[in-house]
């Protein structure tokens, strides 16, 4: 598996199959902040990536993500049916405490899981994300903002939309804004850290320019990148889901461990917890040289 994940953005398109759309609904306005009016908020990560810009809104989400009509699987010998589609209703909001400090709710809502062939129909809500934002660099007059946010993820979602898996996780994340007459430009970077070993520690960094042709059309180009810090270790709780389905399916399985090129459970161990926790007897087709370093 790819540890770095590239997507691109452009005018509000997330790719042939991925669409957001959002509304902002601006709830208070603070005057030392009237120099940031114009500010758009980023939309294509829209869980990690939002404005450094602390203020008081309602920002109703809605994702619909495309499946493809039919998958290659070595676990099968001709490609599987699937098709159908995945959607996410959701609604983040903040509450701006005062100019530099607020309350951020970016992660919660609905997802309706509804393929065509091999999955089932699933639906359930996802997980929890609630954290605070301080912008420590808050200057109207250059219109320049650089802040930072905790959060916290809590399981609190539900399995079968693949959510509520570990003990949740911390992100910390550092955002900026400049606008410069009719453009602007923002950034963020951030890195999710788990409070369960089965789960993987990532990073990942994001960037948005856009342009303010007139209040109705404006063209936007965001960049994120996504990369695995460190590997998780043993069987991951959407392993074991997976399985399950899998196996209601009569779906033959062949398992891969992948990231063996860092510091991660040793081969005999990973090899002893597939036994046991999936139930599955395990043949290895190949062996790893080494690992990590």
């Amino acid at each position: 598996m790819k540890q770095s994940i590239i997507t691109t953005s452009a005018l509000g398109m997330l790719s042939t199959l991925v669409f957001a759309g959002t509304t902002e609904v601006e709830m208070a306005s603070n005057p030392a902040n009237d120099g940031f009016s114009g500010a758009r908020r980023p939309i294509s990560n829209p869980t990690l990536f939002d404005l450094a810009l602390p203020t008081t809104n309602v920002h109703p989400l809605f994702i619909y993500h495309g499946l493809p009509g039919r998958i290659n699987t070595t676990a099968a010998a001709e490609d599987l049916a699937l098709g159908g589609d995945v959607e996410l209703y959701a609604l983040q909001f903040e509450i701006a405490l005062n100019e530099r400090l607020s309350i951020v709710a970016a992660k919660d809502g609905y997802v309706v899981m509804d393929p065509d062939a091999t999955l089932t129909d699933q639906s359930g809500f996802a997980n929890l994300g609630l954290g605070m934002k301080y912008a420590f660099l808050l200057d109207p007059v250059s219109e320049t903002v650089i802040s930072g946010t905790l959060s916290f993820e809590l399981p609190t979602g539900n399995s079968d939309v693949f959510q509520g898996e570990g003990d949740g996780a911390a992100n910390l994340i550092l955002s900026g804004l400049k606008l410069v007459d009719d453009w602007q430009f923002a950034g963020g970077i951030g890195c999710q850290i788990p409070f369960s070993d089965e789960q993987s520690t990532s990073g990942w960094m994001s960037a948005h320019v856009s342009y303010e042709v007139c209040s109705w059309f404006i063209p936007l180009v965001e960049v994120n990148w996504f990369r695995v810090i460190d590997a998780g270790n043993g069987v991951e709780p959407q392993t074991r889901r997976l399985l399950q389905v899998c196996r209601a399916r009569n779906t033959p399985i062949l398992t891969f461990v992948n990231k063996m090129d860092r510091e991660v459970q040793a081969p005999l161990d990973l090899m002893d917890e597939i036994e046991r926790e999936l139930g599955m007897t395990v043949v290895p087709f190949t062996w790893p040289v080494g690992m990590g370093k």
